[in-house]
């Protein structure tokens, strides 16, 4: 497995992670491609990926076509297979669920089911948040909900809930008190 940027036109390759994020509870129904292009405050989060300010790294197969294990057989001629995608933006004047400033970028993170629990989320975040320092950001936000298991990941790295958006914590990391 290897983490690389996600490149500037990889709408398409953050969709099916958006879905994952806006589905990872088993007690609603998830919510599919079709329904995050049709809703502005779920689309805001990848339309026109690219922009100055996107920033996201994603982790693939070690080979092409590969699942998590590595066991299967890549078909010939096979892109790599994504396995999971964490990326950042601001939202200017549309702000997501995790809004504290319009300089400071919110976080999406997803990892595919059967690659979950072998510690990629935990690189994935690490490697964005060495990314986002060296790249001048100064903090990074996120919104997460209620039960969602991932809030001690969150919480490990330095995380910390500094307000609510209905049923979510809202969360901040502040970059800069980490380098000073």
């Amino acid at each position: 497995m290897r983490i690389v940027p996600v490149p500037s036109d990889g709408e398409h390759i953050l969709l099916p992670f958006l879905e994952l994020c806006c589905s990872w509870s088993m007690d609603r129904p998830p919510v599919d491609a079709e329904a995050i292009r049709a809703d502005d405050h779920l689309n805001r989060y990848i339309e026109g990926w690219g922009r100055v300010g996107d920033l996201g790294v994603m982790a693939l197969a070690a080979e092409p076509g590969a699942g998590a294990d590595g066991d299967h057989a890549p078909a010939p001629g096979a892109e790599p297979r994504a396995l999971g995608a964490i990326w950042i933006r601001t939202m200017g004047e549309k702000p997501g669920f995790g809004w504290v400033a319009d300089d400071i970028p919110e976080l999406s993170i997803a990892v595919l089911p059967e690659a979950q629990g072998e510690g990629l989320g935990r690189r994935l975040l690490q490697t964005l948040i060495q990314m986002a320092g060296l790249t001048g950001v100064r903090a990074i936000s996120l919104a997460v909900e209620d039960g969602n298991g991932s809030r001690h990941l969150y919480e490990e790295l330095g995380f910390a809930v500094i307000g609510r958006n209905g049923s979510s914590d809202v969360m901040l990391l502040d970059l800069a008190a980490r380098e000073g």
